[in-house]
């Protein structure tokens, strides 16, 4: 393996991933390459000749109100209007919305806990939704208040999933009975 391998490597990856991937991926590559220099299994380590990979600075965009109307007017009655306008107003995760549950909610003392995630993945060509009881890093666990209007959404959610599962009786999936964020 020469540097000029390395190098037309991470100019493949330029088209398929993102610039902080590749930055993983020389970190990787050059430790590996050290180590195995360290035992003397090659002369010298190639990736020492190979400059890594500039990182360009996300900078990130923000809906300003008008924005967030013309949002909220196109997804008025949508099946994820309730989702959007918790995205929207706490800024979570997908993973943290989807991971809300009943049982983190405190409507007495108005409060939100974010601390579960939910994401799919794919394990031998089937998808399965692994469950975390924890969040992505330490600061994400966090409490956020509940105004009238997400509880008001939240009361209603609730009770409209409730008369759902009166309605469908035994045939509904109760696997998910904590989740806020349900399929119909």
């Amino acid at each position: 393996m020469s540097p000029l391998h390395i190098k037309q490597f991470y100019n493949v990856l330029t088209k398929t991933v993102s610039k902080n991937t590749i930055v993983h991926y020389y970190a990787n590559i050059r430790k590996a390459l050290q180590n195995a220099y360290l035992l003397d299994l090659i002369p010298n380590n190639p990736a020492d000749k190979v400059e890594k990979p500039k990182v360009k600075r996300f900078e990130s965009q923000y809906y300003d109100e008008e924005d967030f109307r013309e949002l909220f007017k196109c997804i008025h009655g949508d099946p994820i209007e309730i989702a959007i306008i918790f995205i929207s107003f706490y800024g979570l995760r997908r993973s943290e919305l989807v991971g809300i549950r009943w049982s983190l909610i405190n409507f007495k003392r108005q409060q939100l806990k974010i601390g579960t995630t939910v994401v799919q993945m794919s394990v031998d060509g089937h998808y399965q939704l692994i469950t975390e009881d924890k969040a992505k890093t330490d600061s994400s666990l966090r409490i956020y208040p509940l105004v009238d209007a997400i509880t008001k959404i939240l009361l209603q959610l609730k009770s409209y999933q409730q008369s759902m599962m009166a309605l469908c009786g035994d045939s509904y999936c109760k696997d998910y009975l904590d989740y806020v964020f349900v399929d119909n």
